[in-house]
């Protein structure tokens, strides 16, 4: 019988013996072991699912990254930060159903099912996508569907779970947790593909989350400052084109005009010499520049303004959808990493190909003190409910990426986890064995 490509691109021709758990600490740094899974072909070249639990949708887009960056690995790697790797991933077509998980006090994106388009920008080469949800307008990411080429279809469901943290009683909690699994698991199971393969990413600061901005120069209440500095005017949702695009083009020059700015300030330490020295925005950071001054007389040069840039990118005309910040108890986030593993697991049809973590503790978004235990908790509940896995805790090694890699994707998975470290959950696996990878039948 003839193979089309399109199987080609979609049907997976090798399992792994035992299921990859790949730890790292900035979220993006999934993304090269994701595709080195493509490589491999434990996952298809397109129609993938990613699930993916985090308090942040982690769907930007690179800021002056050509489209065609995505055809070049190496290239698109050296573009990514924590907040832009899944949408360049969906573009180049290794991923075409997106299931956001979020805990209950993440508000960027609003829970529903949504599809649009993601594309090269005829007049910008950047990748747009054609959702109109005020997480993408607001970083100017917006383009009709006619000023696209490539446009791939994406489908995107958002899903809030954390009913086992409910303060209610104990009959209440039981029947709102299967409320939440049942729509979960519905949800799953209509992404979940047959085509293509499910990769399960989940970040630490779902359980635990806090917004590092929060605590930048607070003597000069800096977030509070830029969030004057940095305020639109969202159109309303049922705007035609023609103001989707206005209101696109005002805050894509806004957004320009602010890192230009901040990038004269933090190369002068001031403005004086600035080329546009009439622009009412000069007048607030310099406004700005004077309070925090005043507040830090004693180390003037404490400031790193371009990081002042990337706070107040995050300042959100709608309070509601802006950088979420919960610190969760300890109980309550190692509770809440168990039933989110236990209920995740259950509600697929089939087990993930592969599963990705994040630790988000060096970028301060979750918290230091409980990330150990978090981690240690998450990774025992869900080897609980997985076939044999093997762990891979790239954070924690020293030697060269390939090293550990090559081990692992030639059939010594025990290699691997002795290379990339020794710690883990206290019950894991000892009779794991050589994780050789199989052909499928």
């Amino acid at each position: 019988m003839a193979t089309s490509s399109n199987d080609m691109c979609t049907v997976r021709s090798r399992n792994f013996k035992e299921i990859p758990i790949y730890v790292v600490d900035y979220h993006n740094d999934v993304l090269p072991f994701i595709y080195r899974c493509i490589g491999s072909k434990h996952l298809s070249l397109e129609n993938n699912t990613l699930i993916h639990l985090d308090s942040h949708p982690d769907m930007g887009i690179p800021k002056g990254m050509p489209a065609d960056a995505v055809w070049d690995k190496y290239e698109l790697f050296s573009h990514l930060s924590i907040e832009n790797w899944i949408i360049p991933a969906a573009y180049a077509g290794h991923f075409s159903s997106l299931v956001w998980v979020k805990p209950p006090w993440a508000h960027q994106i609003p829970q529903g099912s949504y599809s649009f388009f993601v594309g090269r920008d005829r007049a910008s080469s950047d990748i747009k996508v054609t959702s109109t949800l005020p997480y993408f307008l607001s970083e100017a990411l917006w383009a009709s569907k006619e000023d696209l080429e490539n446009a791939r279809e994406v489908t995107l469901d958002v899903i809030t779970f954390g009913a086992c943290l409910s303060d209610a009683s104990e009959a209440e909690v039981k029947k709102a947790e299967q409320v939440e699994a049942e729509a979960l698991a519905d949800v799953l199971r209509r992404r979940a593909s047959e085509d293509g393969g499910l990769v399960l990413d989940v970040d630490l600061d779902f359980f635990s989350t806090l917004n590092p901005f929060l605590s930048m120069l607070p003597a000069a209440d800096l977030y509070t400052r830029l969030h004057a500095i940095y305020d639109f005017q969202l159109p309303a949702a049922d705007a035609p084109e023609e103001e989707i695009r206005a209101f696109q083009k005002r805050r894509s020059s806004q957004l320009d005009e602010l890192e230009e700015i901040f990038r004269y300030m933090h190369k002068h330490r001031n403005l004086d010499g600035y080329p546009n020295p009439e622009s009412p925005r000069i007048e607030q950071v310099r406004a700005l520049a004077r309070a925090v001054g005043a507040a830090y007389v004693d180390d003037p040069d404490v400031v790193d303004w371009e990081l002042v840039h990337a706070a107040g990118c995050t300042c959100d005309a709608q309070a509601e959808a802006a950088l979420p910040h919960h610190r969760t108890p300890r109980a309550h986030a190692l509770r809440l990493a168990r039933c989110a593993a236990a209920a995740v697991l259950r509600a697929l049809p089939r087990p993930p190909t592969l599963l990705t973590v994040a630790r988000s503790c060096e970028d301060e978004y979750c918290p230091l003190e409980d990330v150990d235990a978090i981690q240690d908790e998450l990774l025992a509940a869900l080897r609980r409910h997985l076939p044999p896995s093997t762990l891979l805790l790239d954070y924690e090694r020293d030697s060269d990426e390939d090293d550990v890699l090559d081990h692992f994707f030639r059939g010594s998975s025990q290699r691997a986890e002795k290379v990339a470290g020794q710690h883990g959950p206290e019950n894991k696996r000892e009779d794991e064995g050589e994780g050789e990878e199989k052909e499928q039948g």
